[in-house]
Protein backbone atom coordinates (compact mmCIF):
# COMPACT_ATOMS: atom_id res chain seq x y z
CA UNK A 1 0.00 0.00 0.00
CA UNK A 2 1.08 3.44 -1.07
CA UNK A 3 1.53 6.71 1.41
CA UNK A 4 -1.18 8.05 -0.58
CA UNK A 5 -3.65 5.01 -0.01
CA UNK A 6 -2.58 5.30 3.35
CA UNK A 7 -3.61 8.72 3.56
CA UNK A 8 -6.64 7.68 2.01
CA UNK A 9 -7.86 5.62 4.36
CA UNK A 10 -6.72 7.43 7.27
CA UNK A 11 -9.28 10.24 6.01
CA UNK A 12 -6.49 12.67 5.36
CA UNK A 13 -7.02 12.59 1.54
CA UNK A 14 -10.29 11.85 -0.21
CA UNK A 15 -8.64 12.20 -3.35
CA UNK A 16 -7.36 8.81 -5.28
CA UNK A 17 -4.86 8.05 -8.02
CA UNK A 18 -6.79 9.52 -11.11
CA UNK A 19 -7.39 12.88 -9.31
CA UNK A 20 -3.43 12.53 -8.64
CA UNK A 21 -2.92 11.99 -12.27
CA UNK A 22 -4.96 14.79 -13.13
CA UNK A 23 -3.43 17.22 -10.69
CA UNK A 24 0.52 16.15 -12.13
CA UNK A 25 -1.06 17.01 -15.61
CA UNK A 26 -2.29 20.39 -14.62
CA UNK A 27 0.76 21.02 -12.90
CA UNK A 28 2.86 20.60 -15.95
CA UNK A 29 -0.21 22.17 -18.15
CA UNK A 30 0.27 25.35 -16.31
CA UNK A 31 4.08 25.57 -16.80
CA UNK A 32 3.57 24.79 -20.63
CA UNK A 33 1.11 27.49 -21.04
CA UNK A 34 3.30 30.32 -18.91
CA UNK A 35 6.20 29.05 -21.28
CA UNK A 36 4.56 29.97 -24.26
CA UNK A 37 2.97 33.39 -23.27
CA UNK A 38 7.41 34.08 -23.11
CA UNK A 39 7.73 32.07 -26.38
CA UNK A 40 5.00 34.68 -28.41
CA UNK A 41 6.98 37.40 -27.95
CA UNK A 42 10.14 35.74 -30.32
CA UNK A 43 7.94 33.88 -32.47
CA UNK A 44 8.32 35.65 -35.45
CA UNK A 45 11.67 36.42 -35.17
CA UNK A 46 13.77 33.54 -37.66
CA UNK A 47 15.50 32.40 -35.82
CA UNK A 48 14.19 32.36 -32.60
CA UNK A 49 15.89 34.30 -29.83
CA UNK A 50 15.17 31.93 -27.37
CA UNK A 51 14.28 28.22 -27.49
CA UNK A 52 11.03 26.79 -26.08
CA UNK A 53 13.26 25.39 -23.48
CA UNK A 54 14.86 27.81 -22.32
CA UNK A 55 11.41 29.89 -21.97
CA UNK A 56 10.20 26.58 -19.43
CA UNK A 57 13.42 27.30 -17.93
CA UNK A 58 12.35 30.71 -16.95
CA UNK A 59 9.34 29.62 -15.57
CA UNK A 60 9.73 26.43 -13.97
CA UNK A 61 12.30 27.14 -11.24
CA UNK A 62 13.10 23.72 -9.82
CA UNK A 63 15.25 22.52 -12.64
CA UNK A 64 18.33 20.28 -12.65
CA UNK A 65 21.00 19.47 -15.65
CA UNK A 66 20.06 18.45 -19.33
CA UNK A 67 16.45 19.83 -19.04
CA UNK A 68 15.03 18.14 -16.23
CA UNK A 69 12.68 19.49 -14.44
CA UNK A 70 10.71 18.38 -10.94
CA UNK A 71 7.05 18.65 -9.56
CA UNK A 72 7.35 20.23 -6.16
CA UNK A 73 3.33 20.78 -6.00
CA UNK A 74 2.69 21.20 -2.63
CA UNK A 75 -0.32 19.08 -2.92
CA UNK A 76 1.21 16.14 -4.61
CA UNK A 77 4.13 16.06 -2.36
CA UNK A 78 2.25 15.67 0.77
CA UNK A 79 -0.17 13.23 -0.66
CA UNK A 80 1.23 11.62 -3.76
CA UNK A 81 5.15 11.85 -3.07
CA UNK A 82 5.66 8.93 -5.35
CA UNK A 83 5.34 11.51 -8.40
CA UNK A 84 7.52 14.21 -6.71
CA UNK A 85 11.07 14.26 -6.50
CA UNK A 86 14.45 14.30 -8.24
CA UNK A 87 14.10 10.83 -9.38
CA UNK A 88 11.02 11.47 -11.38
CA UNK A 89 12.27 14.38 -13.60
CA UNK A 90 10.24 15.72 -16.13
CA UNK A 91 12.56 16.03 -19.44
CA UNK A 92 11.91 18.04 -22.30
CA UNK A 93 13.51 17.44 -25.88
CA UNK A 94 13.62 20.00 -28.81
CA UNK A 95 13.36 17.63 -31.53
CA UNK A 96 10.09 16.19 -32.95
CA UNK A 97 9.38 12.53 -31.88
CA UNK A 98 7.78 11.08 -34.85
CA UNK A 99 4.50 11.64 -35.28
CA UNK A 100 2.30 9.67 -33.17
CA UNK A 101 3.21 10.86 -29.90
CA UNK A 102 4.93 14.39 -28.02
CA UNK A 103 5.39 12.90 -24.23
CA UNK A 104 6.60 9.34 -22.57
CA UNK A 105 5.63 8.17 -19.56
CA UNK A 106 8.32 6.14 -17.77
CA UNK A 107 8.33 3.33 -15.16
CA UNK A 108 10.88 1.22 -14.07
CA UNK A 109 9.32 -2.14 -12.36
CA UNK A 110 6.19 -1.00 -12.08
CA UNK A 111 7.21 2.32 -10.80
CA UNK A 112 6.52 5.65 -12.11
CA UNK A 113 9.74 7.33 -12.81
CA UNK A 114 8.70 10.86 -14.56
CA UNK A 115 7.84 11.97 -18.43
CA UNK A 116 9.94 12.53 -21.24
CA UNK A 117 8.07 15.68 -23.66
CA UNK A 118 9.10 16.42 -27.27
CA UNK A 119 8.23 19.87 -28.03
CA UNK A 120 9.85 20.61 -31.72
CA UNK A 121 6.31 20.74 -32.42
CA UNK A 122 6.51 24.02 -30.57
CA UNK A 123 10.02 24.98 -32.05
CA UNK A 124 9.08 24.83 -35.52
CA UNK A 125 5.90 27.29 -35.46
CA UNK A 126 5.41 30.96 -36.96
CA UNK A 127 2.36 32.27 -35.18
CA UNK A 128 0.94 32.71 -32.11
CA UNK A 129 -2.01 30.44 -33.92
CA UNK A 130 0.16 27.76 -35.27
CA UNK A 131 1.70 27.96 -31.85
CA UNK A 132 -1.80 27.26 -29.76
CA UNK A 133 -3.03 24.76 -31.85
CA UNK A 134 0.14 22.51 -31.28
CA UNK A 135 0.34 23.68 -27.73
CA UNK A 136 -2.69 21.94 -27.47
CA UNK A 137 -1.16 18.58 -29.29
CA UNK A 138 1.19 18.79 -26.58
CA UNK A 139 -0.94 19.06 -23.41
CA UNK A 140 -3.14 16.68 -24.21
CA UNK A 141 -0.65 14.22 -24.73
CA UNK A 142 0.64 14.97 -21.14
CA UNK A 143 -2.40 14.24 -19.93
CA UNK A 144 -2.33 10.86 -21.74
CA UNK A 145 0.56 9.66 -20.15
CA UNK A 146 0.02 11.01 -16.61
CA UNK A 147 -2.80 8.47 -16.90
CA UNK A 148 -0.19 6.05 -17.24
CA UNK A 149 1.47 7.12 -14.09
CA UNK A 150 -0.50 4.32 -11.81
CA UNK A 151 -1.82 2.39 -14.75
CA UNK A 152 0.78 1.61 -17.35
CA UNK A 153 0.03 -0.25 -20.37
CA UNK A 154 -0.24 -3.76 -21.11
CA UNK A 155 0.33 -3.86 -25.32
CA UNK A 156 2.97 -1.81 -25.57
CA UNK A 157 5.37 -2.87 -28.86
CA UNK A 158 3.05 -2.48 -32.03
CA UNK A 159 4.89 -4.10 -35.02
CA UNK A 160 1.47 -4.60 -37.26
CA UNK A 161 -2.15 -3.93 -37.76
CA UNK A 162 -3.12 -6.38 -35.40
CA UNK A 163 -1.37 -4.99 -32.21
CA UNK A 164 -1.92 -1.79 -33.59
CA UNK A 165 -5.49 -2.57 -32.99
CA UNK A 166 -5.15 -4.18 -29.83
CA UNK A 167 -2.97 -1.49 -27.95
CA UNK A 168 -5.92 0.51 -28.31
CA UNK A 169 -8.39 -1.83 -26.93
CA UNK A 170 -5.82 -2.04 -23.66
CA UNK A 171 -7.44 -0.82 -20.42
CA UNK A 172 -5.09 1.38 -19.66
CA UNK A 173 -4.68 3.09 -23.29
CA UNK A 174 -7.99 3.61 -22.96
CA UNK A 175 -8.54 5.07 -20.24
CA UNK A 176 -5.28 7.85 -21.55
CA UNK A 177 -6.39 8.08 -24.88
CA UNK A 178 -10.03 9.21 -23.93
CA UNK A 179 -8.40 11.84 -20.94
CA UNK A 180 -6.61 13.00 -23.57
CA UNK A 181 -9.56 13.78 -26.17
CA UNK A 182 -11.56 14.66 -23.06
CA UNK A 183 -9.02 17.65 -22.39
CA UNK A 184 -9.28 18.46 -25.86
CA UNK A 185 -12.86 18.11 -26.17
CA UNK A 186 -13.68 20.38 -22.83
CA UNK A 187 -11.32 23.45 -24.46
CA UNK A 188 -12.76 23.98 -27.76
CA UNK A 189 -16.68 23.07 -26.12
CA UNK A 190 -16.66 24.36 -22.34
CA UNK A 191 -19.17 23.14 -19.94
CA UNK A 192 -20.46 21.02 -22.75
CA UNK A 193 -21.62 17.32 -22.01
CA UNK A 194 -19.88 15.03 -24.20
CA UNK A 195 -21.01 14.39 -27.40
CA UNK A 196 -19.02 12.66 -30.28
CA UNK A 197 -20.42 13.57 -33.37
CA UNK A 198 -19.54 17.23 -32.19
CA UNK A 199 -15.70 15.87 -31.78
CA UNK A 200 -15.41 14.12 -34.66
CA UNK A 201 -16.45 17.66 -36.25
CA UNK A 202 -14.19 19.31 -34.50
CA UNK A 203 -10.54 16.98 -35.31
CA UNK A 204 -11.80 16.49 -38.55
CA UNK A 205 -11.49 20.13 -39.20
CA UNK A 206 -8.61 21.44 -36.72
CA UNK A 207 -5.97 18.39 -37.00
CA UNK A 208 -3.83 16.78 -39.60
CA UNK A 209 -4.04 13.11 -40.07
CA UNK A 210 -0.62 12.75 -38.57
CA UNK A 211 -1.50 14.62 -35.43
CA UNK A 212 -2.07 11.73 -32.46
CA UNK A 213 -5.83 13.51 -31.65
CA UNK A 214 -6.71 12.61 -35.29
CA UNK A 215 -5.24 9.13 -35.56
CA UNK A 216 -6.03 8.31 -31.86
CA UNK A 217 -9.90 9.48 -32.44
CA UNK A 218 -9.82 7.42 -36.30
CA UNK A 219 -9.33 4.33 -34.38
CA UNK A 220 -12.09 5.16 -32.27
CA UNK A 221 -14.17 5.40 -35.10
CA UNK A 222 -13.11 2.53 -36.34
CA UNK A 223 -13.92 0.62 -33.14
CA UNK A 224 -17.55 2.07 -33.45
CA UNK A 225 -18.60 0.90 -36.84
CA UNK A 226 -16.22 -1.70 -38.32
CA UNK A 227 -18.17 -2.62 -41.23
CA UNK A 228 -18.16 0.61 -42.89
CA UNK A 229 -15.37 2.28 -41.69
CA UNK A 230 -12.27 2.88 -43.97
CA UNK A 231 -9.32 4.80 -44.22
CA UNK A 232 -7.85 6.56 -47.22
CA UNK A 233 -4.54 6.27 -46.51
CA UNK A 234 -3.82 2.46 -44.92
CA UNK A 235 -4.97 0.06 -47.37
CA UNK A 236 -3.30 -2.23 -45.08
CA UNK A 237 -5.86 -1.69 -42.57
CA UNK A 238 -8.49 -1.78 -44.39
CA UNK A 239 -7.67 -5.48 -45.99
CA UNK A 240 -7.19 -6.57 -42.09
CA UNK A 241 -10.31 -5.35 -41.30
CA UNK A 242 -12.07 -7.36 -44.53
CA UNK A 243 -9.95 -10.32 -44.07
CA UNK A 244 -9.46 -10.98 -40.37
CA UNK A 245 -12.14 -8.85 -38.24
CA UNK A 246 -15.40 -8.57 -40.33
CA UNK A 247 -15.41 -12.28 -41.13
CA UNK A 248 -14.66 -13.18 -37.24
CA UNK A 249 -13.23 -16.11 -35.72
CA UNK A 250 -10.17 -14.18 -35.17
CA UNK A 251 -8.11 -12.96 -32.43
CA UNK A 252 -10.05 -9.64 -32.73
CA UNK A 253 -13.77 -9.49 -33.74
CA UNK A 254 -16.58 -6.98 -34.06
CA UNK A 255 -18.06 -7.87 -30.66
CA UNK A 256 -14.40 -7.01 -28.94
CA UNK A 257 -14.39 -3.28 -30.65
CA UNK A 258 -17.39 -2.38 -29.79
CA UNK A 259 -17.02 -3.38 -26.43
CA UNK A 260 -13.81 -1.36 -26.45
CA UNK A 261 -15.94 1.70 -27.73
CA UNK A 262 -18.53 1.84 -25.30
CA UNK A 263 -15.66 1.66 -22.80
CA UNK A 264 -13.85 4.79 -24.58
CA UNK A 265 -17.73 6.65 -24.60
CA UNK A 266 -17.94 5.92 -20.89
CA UNK A 267 -14.52 7.43 -20.10
CA UNK A 268 -14.65 10.50 -21.96
CA UNK A 269 -18.11 11.18 -20.93
CA UNK A 270 -16.73 10.78 -17.12
CA UNK A 271 -13.88 12.79 -17.62
CA UNK A 272 -15.38 15.71 -19.72
CA UNK A 273 -17.92 15.88 -16.58
CA UNK A 274 -15.19 16.33 -14.41
CA UNK A 275 -13.25 18.81 -16.37
CA UNK A 276 -16.47 20.67 -16.54
CA UNK A 277 -17.26 20.81 -12.79
CA UNK A 278 -13.67 21.76 -12.30
CA UNK A 279 -13.94 24.50 -14.27
CA UNK A 280 -10.56 24.36 -15.76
Amino acid sequence: MGIHDVAVRLGLSYTNNKEAEWKLAKFIEIKLINSAKIFEENIEIVPHTKTFIACIGEVWQEKGRQNKFFVEDSFLKRYFPDLCGQDKPIRFYDDIRGTDSCAECHHVNGKYKGIAIWVGLLEKCNNVSELSKYLQVIIANVYHECSHAYMESNNKEIEDIETQILYFTDEAEIRAISNALAVVYSKAFPHKSFNFKLLKLFISENYDANIPIYSHFRMIDLFRDPKNFRSDKNQELNQYISDRILPGGHRITVAMLRVAFVKYMNYMSYFVDYLNKNSR
